[in-house]
């Protein structure tokens, strides 16, 4: 079976320190076989051929307005390419292709003690237990076509955190956690986004 393709988009806001968590996010596919292409160059999506490429990992946040990116990308995953992020990288661009293709839209934010909670039959959210996290709690809307994998419940509210969906022949996966590099590193937390890349990247070549 020949080895998947990621490709890696980094760059925007950079409290979220895009660069640092590209070259861990990239150094772990690495380790599991992906042959990985990291880079901070937006233009790498227009008028690319992505079809190689068998997962996109946006780490990019405070997106911007550009319909021909978004459109460039959402084409590829109807395609079959899969697209995989967290966090921030629900807000890679600001237009409705971008929100159809993830499956949801940012809302706002705040800091909070909360729980994920894992719910429903999906493989990505079984046998889960609960995770306590700190984190920047995100408030989104999701789409009702979206299988949600987790909810994130504290004291004043409790909202999806984690999906998939399908976008044409192309699967999407999102999850809200990981603001900070700390919960980053948590083992947990960086299963769930790992085993969420996988299971978003083109079924034929998954590891």
């Amino acid at each position: 079976m020949k080895r998947p393709r990621a490709l890696i988009i980094w760059g925007g806001w950079d409290g979220h320190h895009p660069e640092e968590v590209a070259g861990m996010v990239a150094g772990h596919l690495a380790n599991q076989g992906y042959i990985v292409n990291s880079t901070s160059h937006f233009g790498s999506i227009l008028g690319s051929d992505l079809s190689p490429i068998d997962v996109v990992v946006p780490i990019w946040s405070c997106g911007i307005s550009a319909p021909p990116y978004a459109d460039c990308l959402a084409a590829a995953v109807r395609a079959g390419t899969g697209l995989a992020t967290f966090h921030g990288g629900i807000n890679m661009f600001e237009d409705d292709t971008y929100a159809n293709l993830i499956g949801g839209r940012y809302v706002e934010d705040r800091t909070a003690s909360y729980e994920l909670e894992f719910v429903g039959d999906h493989p990505l959210a079984r046998e889960r237990s609960v995770l306590k996290l700190e984190d920047e709690l995100y408030s989104v809307d999701v789409d009702p076509d979206c299988q949600i994998l987790a909810t994130a419940r504290d004291e004043e509210t409790q909202m999806p955190a984690a999906w998939t969906k399908t976008f044409g022949d192309g699967r999407v996966f999102y999850a809200t956690p990981a603001h900070d590099l700390d919960n980053l590193r948590r083992q947990e937390v960086r299963d769930l986004i790992f085993s969420g890349i996988s299971w978003a990247t083109r079924p034929a070549v998954a590891s």
